[in-house]
């Protein structure tokens, strides 16, 4: 087990000799001052900081230095307890808001100094497992979602080239303005990753469909549309149930997609009718990308259209059977729509895909 490294910066003789009897011989005490500290620090990051401000600097002077540990991304990863010399509110306030972990007054005793520096620690290790953790659960959702999509485009490689694709436009269309302004609630970059990542998985409800009528090579009969029509319910139930398991903002986009990415402005789409903003907006980005590339896309019954056809198409259905704001920021960015659909015309689905 690593030995923790504090490190001591700006501490008078007197407080350093109290340190060393303070701290048991577990941890390894360094000493600096704060003209060399960072460096120390960019060297060797220490498990703990012990900052002691100067007598002679006054309020937010006093934790310049604590700021520009906050601006360097060290105060999130390294714990800072305050050796303040004098005890105020407002100076207390002051080191918190630059980035203090803790906060002691002097004089203090040397177990009630051991016992905020092992609290600290024991925080540090918390967040510091967290953090693992989170990084097992991204690496472990990342090989479910490959995964899926993967199964998916087994099918066929029209399936894994549309599934790429469609991801890439959702893409696009998030990184618009006014479709981060649009959508309900906030839209953080994070948030818009989750829903590229989910909308890959749009049709995962057509695995229970069967192939003879997915691959059939011509117009389906009005009962086997009806069949078709299904693959949304069971997409949608699919992630349902999985968020009853372990909830999350890339299973809630998830489901909304499966479920709702056939549901139509006007109402007239399918499984439920929905209409307008009855229809979650994650599906009516994920509508306009979907009928683009199904469009673009040639099958043995039918050709493919032309980028000019497939946008006037959506553009004389907004209001129609699309969200007429993601039309019009379709509209906006067309040409890089046509870009990815040329770019990705014959590209299968690979375990080590990107979007």
């Amino acid at each position: 087990m690593q030995t923790p490294l504090i490190l001591s910066i700006g501490t008078s003789q007197a407080l350093i000799s109290q340190l060393h009897k303070a701290l048991p011989h577990c941890y390894f005490v360094h000493h600096s001052c704060e003209s060399t500290a960072l460096e120390d620090i960019m060297i060797q990051p220490p498990h703990t900081i012990l900052f002691s401000p100067r007598r002679d600097s006054r309020g937010e002077n006093r934790y310049l230095f604590l700021t520009r540990l906050d601006n360097l991304g060290f105060a999130a990863k390294t714990p800072c307890i305050v050796l303040s010399d004098a005890f105020s509110l407002e100076d207390k306030r002051t080191a918190f808001n630059a980035g203090a972990t803790d906060y002691l007054v002097q004089p203090f005793t040397n177990s009630e100094l051991a016992v905020r520096i092992s609290a600290v620690l024991a925080t540090r290790d918390c967040r510091q497992s967290l953090l693992h953790l989170n990084e097992s659960l991204a690496q472990s959702k990342s090989v479910f979602l490959k995964s899926l999509a993967t199964l998916m485009a087994m099918t066929d490689v029209e399936t894994g080239g549309h599934l790429l694709r469609v991801a890439r436009y959702t893409k696009v269309l998030l990184a618009h303005p006014t479709v981060q302004r649009y959508f309900p609630g906030s839209l953080s970059a994070q948030a818009r990753k989750e829903l590229s990542k989910a909308a890959i998985l749009h049709d995962i409800g057509k695995i229970h469909i069967p192939d003879s009528i997915l691959q059939k090579p011509g117009p389906l009969t009005c009962q086997e549309f009806e069949i078709i029509k299904t693959h949304t319910l069971y997409g949608g139930e699919f992630f349902h149930s999985l968020r009853q398991i372990s909830d999350s903002i890339f299973l809630r986009f998830s489901e909304e997609i499966a479920s709702s990415h056939h549901e139509y402005w006007n109402g007239t789409g399918y499984p439920r009718s929905l209409q307008a903003e009855e229809i979650p907006c994650a599906a009516r980005i994920m509508a306009v990308a979907d009928v683009y590339d199904a469009t673009r896309t040639a099958r043995v019954y039918k050709n493919a259209w032309s980028h000019a056809l497939s946008t006037q198409y959506i553009m004389d259905n907004k209001g129609i059977l699309f969200d007429p704001v993601i039309a019009d920021c379709f509209y906006s960015r067309k040409d890089v729509f046509n870009n990815i659909s040329g770019r990705f015309k014959k590209f299968p689905l690979t375990p080590s895909f990107s979007i």
